[in-house]
Parts: structure tokens; C-alpha cells; sequence
């Protein structure tokens, strides 16, 4: 149960990395949702409300499949261009409270399988106008050095995050957990040297990038797990710890006894032939 860490390539902790954000991201998006109910952002005409947003860029350029390191890099750029764009605008301050967002890239092999690099955005804001996001990401895309033919717009998607058929509010944050924790290669398989490329274009890079304190501010709230009857955390409250540090160092803290007693047993063993001998 030891974790290597390499999560682009191992399964076993991509899928133990993506616990934990599932985890982070439930308890910052709980605090963030309770301090724009607090200060009344929820109620009224210019209210505010969850929205998810998906932004891609092209797959070629002057009539030419794109190359994939030029895909996620245009992305790359381009997002940092749009993110300024939205701090001047629906991401601005109001009464007080600053909107809280989190942004989670994803890549999937795509129809040509060149490779899908796109974002996925979580945002509780005031309402954005499609028009002026369309409009803001395309010239983003345009400010990273892409050159847009005439009349060609970006794909982009806009839709509101609420409970429907009647469920819970919770409902809401199940599917937005899912939404924004999909796995780097969620396409499917993918050709090894192209997912060495892709695994070399993300290596050390940010997949997951949220809001000025909106992460720490859930971090802060965190309720530990309960101590089961072996002294550790975790154990009988596996649901509730799944994914999170705690478990985490509890896998390692058994990991680590179990590698101890099979040391003893094999001393033990090894002194019990010399004195045989």
C-alpha cells in the first residue's frame, strides 16, 4: 500500500490523489457556499450561483493538425490571459466577498488522438453572459499567439450547478466532485509514446489551481478521523477518511509494521539456524 507518488502513470495513486481532491474540494466548496449565504449573495436579482464551465481550444492550426505539446501549451497560456480577464470582471469583489473558483485540467485522447487538453471551471460568481465569455476566452486564445480564422469561435460550456428532481443540495456537490476529478486519461487508453508526451508536458506542472485561500479555508474546518481499537486513524471509519491525509499516513503507518515484523520473523529465523547449526 506504499504510495510512489507518480501519479500521471500509476493508477493506484492517481486514483488515491483523486480521493483526496474529491475530499478537498467537497469541504472548501461547503465553506465557500456559506459565506456568500452569509453575506445574502444567494438571494435577489443579481444573485449569485454555482456555474460550471468548460473551456477547449482548436485541434490545428492554418489548416493543420496542431502538434500536442502546442495544444497544452495554448491552453496553458491562454488561461492565464482569461483568468485576469475574470478578476476585473465576474470574479470582482462584491460586499465584501470575493467568488470562489477551482479549475481542474483534463486531457483525453480526442477523435484524432492527438489529445484533448481542456479545463474544467467551478465558479459561484454573479451571473456571466455566454456572449462575453465566448467572446473573452476566444481573444484569450488569440493573446497566446493563435491565429483564429474568420468567424471560427472556441468551443466553451456553460451550464448551472443545482439540485434537480428534487434531491438535496448535496446531490449538487456529488456531481460536481465527479465533474472535476475526472482521471488525466479519462479517454480511455492512449498510445504509449504519445501518453510519455503528455506525461511529459504535465510533469511538475498544476493541474489543479483554485481561488486566493479557497483550498485552506476548507482545510481549516476539517474534522479528523476518529482513533480505531488499533491506535491508528482510519480503520473504522473508512468512509469517512477515505482519501484524505489521515488514511493516507494510516496505510503507511501498517505498511511500515508489517515491513517491521518481517524483519523480526526473519532474525528470528536466521538465529534459530545458528544456533541449530
Amino acid at each position: 500500500m506504499l504510495s510512489c507518488g507518480a501519479g500521471l502513470l500509476c493508477s493506484q495513486c492517481r486514483t488515491r490523489g483523486n480521493q483526496r481532491l474529491r475530499a478537498r474540494f467537497r469541504r472548501a466548496r461547503d465553506v465557500a457556499m456559506r459565506e456568500v449565504a452569509n453575506a445574502g449573495l444567494l438571494l435577489g436579482f443579481a444573485r449569485w450561483s454555482e456555474k460550471l464551465i468548460t473551456l477547449t481550444i482548436p485541434h490545428d492550426e492554418h489548416g493543420l493538425p496542431m502538434p500536442p505539446d502546442r495544444r497544452v501549451s495554448l491552453l496553458r497560456d491562454a488561461w492565464t490571459r482569461f483568468l485576469r480577464v475574470l478578476n476585473r470582471g465576474p470574479f470582482a469583489p462584491s460586499r465584501g466577498v470575493k467568488p470562489s473558483w477551482y479549475r481542474v485540467t483534463e486531457w483525453t485522447p480526442g477523435q484524432d488522438g492527438w489529445g484533448h487538453p481542456h479545463i474544467h471551471l467551478w465558479a459561484v460568481c454573479p451571473w456571466i453572459d455566454r456572449v462575453w465569455l465566448l467572446r473573452a476566452w476566444r481573444e484569450s486564445v488569440a493573446a497566446a499567439g493563435y491565429s483564429w480564422r474568420d468567424g471560427a469561435q472556441p468551443v466553451i460550456d456553460v451550464r448551472a450547478a443545482r439540485p434537480r428532481n428534487g434531491r438535496s443540495d448535496d446531490s449538487v456537490a456529488l456531481e460536481l466532485v465527479k465533474y472535476m476529478t475526472k482521471d488525466l486519461d479519462a479517454g480511455g487508453l492512449v498510445d504509449p509514446e504519445l501518453y510519455a508526451l503528455v506525461y511529459e508536458l504535465f510533469d511538475g506542472s498544476r493541474r489543479t489551481q483554485g481561488s486566493s485561500g479557497f483550498v485552506a479555508r476548507g482545510e481549516a474546518e476539517r474534522v479528523p478521523a476518529p482513533p480505531c481499537s488499533c491506535g491508528h486513524v482510519g480503520c473504522d471509519s473508512f468512509v469517512v477518511a477515505v482519501g484524505s491525509e489521515a488514511f493516507e499516513d494510516h496505510l503507511h503507518v501498517i505498511a511500515e509494521e508489517q515491513a517491521a515484523r518481517s524483519r523480526e520473523r526473519r532474525e528470528r529465523l536466521a538465529s534459530s539456524r545458528g544456533r541449530v547449526a
